[in-house]
């Protein structure tokens, strides 16, 4: 299946010779949906709800392109790339690709937005399950996990990446 967009950790997908009504195929992580182009409605699968609200509004930006795709495989000719979905809003999902510790309870990020910065995750750190990431030795066990896309710990303290990007930059001065 041709890839025609991506976008926020999404993937389009669109391939004519599966099966009529015209259709493309979302995946984001394990999550797999087809996806009803003229209306953004899920035809079959599932995807989390904000990733689920984010097709709906690509889908509706950019029906017409869909359609005109969508006509294209039916012919067996190459598709058109279709832009990702840019926009700032509730439903946002900003998957981090990189972290790095790099001070007490600060972690240098990089998303898929682009945006690098430095940020001190204190402030987040309510809750018995991030009591062990108060020690410096466990906090450095920080990963990517690579479905989730978000930064998280081997006892499963995790971020959520909307919440890591909305914390101000922060400098080793602002460490706790």
């Amino acid at each position: 299946m041709p890839r025609i967009s991506e976008f926020y950790g999404i993937a389009i997908y669109i391939n004519s010779r599966d099966h009529p009504p015209a259709h493309f195929h979302a995946i984001y992580g394990d999550h797999e949906a087809t996806v009803d182009l003229r209306t953004g409605g899920i035809l079959e699968g599932s995807l989390p709800r904000r990733a689920q609200n984010l097709v709906k509004d690509w889908t509706i930006e950019h029906t017409g392109e869909l359609q005109a795709n969508w006509d294209l495989e039916c012919t067996q000719q190459p598709l058109n790339q279709i832009p990702r979905l840019d926009r700032l809003g509730p439903t946002m999902i900003l998957p981090v690709r990189e972290a790095q510790v790099v001070g007490p309870h600060l972690l240098r990020l990089k998303c898929n937005d682009g945006v690098c910065k430095t940020v001190n995750v204190a402030p987040l750190m309510s809750g018995p399950i991030f009591g062990p990431l108060r020690d410096s030795a466990y906090f450095a066990r920080v990963e990517v996990d690579p479905v989730c896309k978000t930064v998280v710990w081997p006892n499963g303290a995790d971020f959520a990446p909307e919440a890591l990007h909305e914390l101000e930059p922060a400098t080793e001065s602002t460490a706790p």
